[in-house]
């Protein structure tokens, strides 16, 4: 294998719409976000390899209404960190005309040089920052120098509506500290 990546490489990733690659220096490994086709809910995924092996493994494998939303790389220690969506569709008037709708389901911590993937948290289980009806994280942005914490946009449910707040996650306690509020849906 030459140190030019070519689609043969990416032969046995699924065919998918989209590809996000990302390289962890520290270990040596190439990531690939894949970005579901026109399907009716999505279906992300991540894959990883070696630099030195020629094929893509999947990190984790997840049942169908499964998504990975986003992810962020540590790159001072081996890990990937992840947020996995569930997905469905709302039955729509018309045979295939249903609405899809996702919601957060986890954050995923996966080391890089053993190959072994753990769900540090998932919904309900976040202690948001101030009284609130509903928490939930739609994307992860970063992870912190000393590996305590990540970045992440969180949604708060706050009087029936939403607001987006870019927080920090403390991962000991799974405690939200918001950095800033967001005024427009960004990332969506």
């Amino acid at each position: 294998m030459s140190g030019i990546l070519n689609r043969s490489d990416m032969s046995n990733l699924p065919e998918r719409a989209g590809t996000r690659l990302a390289y962890h220096e520290l270990t040596r490994t190439l990531i690939a976000h894949t970005k579901s086709r026109a399907e009716p809910t999505p279906r992300n995924r991540l894959f990883f390899r070696s630099a030195r092996e020629a094929r893509f493994q999947p990190v984790m494998e997840f049942p169908d209404p499964i998504s990975i939303g986003s992810f962020a790389l540590d790159n001072r220690r081996p890990f990937l960190y992840f947020v996995t969506e569930v997905w469905t569709t709302l039955p729509g008037t018309l045979p295939g005309t249903g609405t899809p709708v996702g919601d957060w389901d986890g954050l995923y911590r996966f080391h890089l040089g053993e190959h072994r993937a753990e769900r540090l948290t998932w919904r309900g289980d976040i202690r948001p920052p101030f009284d609130i009806e509903r928490t939930w994280l739609p994307a992860i942005l970063s992870v912190s120098d000393e590996g305590r914490s990540v970045f992440c946009i969180a949604g708060f449910e706050v009087d029936w509506r939403a607001e987006y707040w870019m927080c920090e996650l403390e991962l000991a306690g799974m405690r939200l500290k918001p950095v800033t509020r967001l005024e427009i849906d960004v990332f969506m």
